[in-house]
């Protein structure tokens, strides 16, 4: 890294001599950062969640462990913090600059020649277009899909406890409350406590370990059929260690409404995936019904791919009646696709809630001519759809 900066490819170094060294019983994450860039964070985070168990991990904010720093902090046993310190920031950004007044307020003129119709997508000297936008929306999504699980994971909370922290910032005593951190304390103090294994570095390891018992277990309100697949736990056992047709979620032996996941090699029940891969699933689902939007309001909800992909599979179709409505009567607006498509609104449903709306602006849309041609109506039992094109063929 330039400019006093510390790149993952060093801490990882430093981590690893510190785990190599047999005279090192415990390792301090000393973190004072604003956040950092994706690339290569997650697989640091992993890294060090994986070396759990090895050595004991202790990160401390001090006095600043925000965004990418947070999700390297998160990897450890134990968060600490002083008490004017912050954590938190479980987001994702990402920045384009138009220049291209100041190129015209400057006499400069621009021109790119390019091969590929995306490779000039994101210049600063060309506002961003429509499409480069969504393009690098979807990429923002799909990133904090994998942030928001990974803190979820690392810290034995659900993704959307993590997700409904909005991206915001805590200090303090109001750290702990959020379970963004362990205890309120200094380095110095962590530091001495892990040298003389004291009474409360013990007392939060045990505190640590029921709370992701409590995480792993059944909560209340939780889908029939078994957790959701961001209330799954690194280091708790795995489905298949349960014994044959053991019951998950509510105790009633799955019930309806529970997604299967995949079946275990031993054939003893079913695994749900873990909380990044099922969050980069529903990401990938939804950008390829071209709704990438949606895509973090699906994981808020904790829903399942297959629930998902259910909701995306008449998205298209949808997306068409909605521009025929459009056609009909320009009061509807084309977004209301992306409304009905979050939803999960059936497709009848959709044609019921247009032809209701065509009818709304019909009825409020002046007579023009006295003589006007009588109006054809639609066969009886024409479905909601006929209604609305007999309807347009009268108003041609």
């Amino acid at each position: 890294a330039m400019s006093g900066l510390t790149s993952y490819q060093a801490i990882r170094g430093w981590f690893d001599a510190a785990l190599a060294d047999p005279a090192v019983q415990a390792i301090v994450l000393d973190i004072d950062s604003g956040g950092g860039e994706v690339s290569g964070c997650f697989d640091l985070v992993d890294y060090i969640a994986a070396s759990r168990g090895k050595k004991t991990i202790v990160a401390v904010a001090n006095e600043a462990a925000f965004s990418a720093a947070y999700a390297i902090a998160s990897a450890a046993d134990q968060i600490w913090l002083p008490r004017t310190a912050g954590v938190g920031s479980v987001g994702v950004i990402a920045l384009h600059c138009d220049e291209s007044g100041a190129d015209k307020m400057a006499g400069r003129k621009v021109t790119a020649i390019y091969a590929g119709d995306r490779k000039n997508d994101f210049s600063q000297h060309e506002p961003l277009s429509r499409e480069a936008r969504a393009v690098l929306q979807a990429e923002v999504d799909r990133v904090y899909g994998i942030f928001a699980g990974t803190v979820a994971r690392n810290r034995g909370l659900s993704v959307d406890q993590v997700m409904a922290l909005e991206a915001g910032l805590r200090f303090g005593d109001t750290a702990l409350e959020a379970g963004l951190a362990d205890a309120v304390g200094t380095l110095e103090e962590v530091v001495a406590d892990l040298a003389a294994r004291g009474p409360k570095f013990n007392q939060l390891k045990e505190a640590a370990m029921a709370k992701k018992t409590n995480a792993a277990a059944p909560q209340p309100g939780a889908e029939a059929g078994g957790k959701k697949p961001e209330e799954q736990v690194e280091g708790m056992p795995p489905e298949k260690d349960k014994p044959a047709g053991a019951a998950s979620g509510d105790g009633n032996g799955g019930g309806e409404g529970g997604d299967a996941g995949e079946e275990n090699p031993d054939g003893t029940g079913t695994q749900q995936p873990e909380p990044m891969e099922a969050a980069a699933a529903i990401t990938e689902a939804c950008v390829a019904a071209g709704v990438p939007g949606v895509a973090a309001t699906y994981m808020r909800q904790g829903l399942t791919i297959e629930q998902v992909k259910q909701r995306l599979g008449h998205a298209d179709r949808i997306r068409r009646v909605v521009a025929a409505a459009n056609r009909l009567c320009k009061a509807i607006p084309l977004s209301r696709a992306d409304a009905f498509i979050q939803a999960g609104t059936p497709l009848e449903a959709v044609h019921a809630a247009l032809w209701d709306d065509v009818l709304a602006a019909d009825a409020k849309a002046p007579e023009i001519s006295s003589h006007r041609e009588e109006k054809r109506q639609p066969a009886a039992g024409a479905s909601s759809w006929d209604k609305a094109t007999a309807l347009y063929q009268q108003k041609k």
